[in-house]
């Protein structure tokens, strides 16, 4: 009678056991990522005045890239629309992403209408109607130095008038590297 009322037991505590040395699946760091949703789903818009943060059935940067991205179109004057997420990254691993800046300024070198994409305070992409033009899709990657948290931000401006105003396209951000719970 001993010996079957063990049987019944070490099975359940290897089980519990199992259960509790088994790590919990760590979250991926970043909210809908390229925009699926349909919406902004995890991240935070700033339109400038008459601008406007979009997402949009587009033409992606890669085939299997999915069939979203966000479309910001600036507003004010030397005002930034932009869109932005916090993610929490461990050292070494690599935040990575793809932009388009669609050009539409730059008459006289004057009217330089301004995008970029940020990973914190470094600059990951950078367009410009007076020195990059229509730049295309870019793909950029950035390496952790430390690991905490990263704002994630694009955004695109008029600068000088507003009259014939340019277009950032960004999609597919990813976390490539280890995740912190």
């Amino acid at each position: 009678m001993k010996r079957r009322i063990l049987l019944l037991i070490v099975p359940a505590a290897a089980s519990v056991a199992l259960v509790l040395a088994s790590p919990a699946a760590a979250a991926y760091p970043i909210v809908n990522p390229s925009f699926e949703t349909g919406n902004f789903l995890g991240w935070t818009t700033s339109p400038a005045a008459g601008g406007s943060a979009n997402v949009i059935l587009g033409h992606a940067p890669y085939s299997g890239a999915g069939n979203y991205e966000a479309y910001l179109v600036p507003g004010a004057v030397n005002v930034y629309t932009t869109v932005s997420q916090t993610v929490s990254a461990a050292a070494g691993s690599r935040l990575a992403g793809w932009a388009y800046f669609d050009n539409h300024d730059g008459e006289f070198g004057i009217y330089c209408d301004d995008a970029y994409v940020k990973v914190g305070s470094v600059t990951v992409f950078h367009g410009n109607s007076c020195t990059t033009g229509t730049t295309g899709w870019v793909h950029w990657i950035y390496t952790v130095p430390v690991g905490g948290g990263y704002t994630i931000q694009s955004g695109v401006t008029n600068i000088g008038d507003s009259s014939v105003p340019s277009f950032l396209y960004v999609d597919d951000f990813r976390y490539l590297g280890p995740y912190t719970p």
